[in-house]
């Protein structure tokens, strides 16, 4: 057994690389605003369903990373998170582009889900939702 243990971790030692050869991205993640929503009336319990978010993306060194997504109890609130490119080698430019991206959501209980779909911020500085509720059916 031990040297079963001995010789899976020296291969796995050398076969990993010390090269430099990959790629680092300089940058940040930034928080993007929901334009609209595509998603079901009603949902039906148990199966899964997809929602569809439009967003703007501001600039070419904007690129789609991940939904926010956080859940307490029958209330979700998602937003857009894209990483925003810093690097010298990248030329930047503004041009306001229509995206879509999907997720599917499974309710796993009956009631009615609220979804806060970030939209901004308003002038006093305070988060804006699009505020979508939608019962669940058996």
């Amino acid at each position: 057994m031990k040297r079963l243990f001995a010789i899976v971790f020296s291969v796995l030692l050398w076969s990993c690389s010390i090269d430099d050869d990959h790629v680092t991205y300089t940058g940040y993640h930034e928080i993007l605003p929901i334009a609209s929503v595509t998603m079901p009336e009603e949902f039906q319990l148990g199966q899964s369903h997809e929602i569809t978010l439009n967003y703007i993306n501001p600039t070419t060194c904007h690129v789609f990373n991940d939904i926010y997504y956080v859940k307490n109890d029958y209330v979700r609130t998602v937003a857009i998170i894209a990483f925003v490119h810093q690097d010298n080698a990248i030329a930047c430019t503004p041009q306001e582009v229509e995206k879509d991206v999907t997720f599917n959501f499974k309710p796993i209980a009956s009631g009615l889900y609220t979804f806060k779909f970030w939209q901004g911020e308003n002038d006093a500085g305070e988060d804006d939702y699009l505020i979508i509720e939608v019962p669940v059916i058996d």
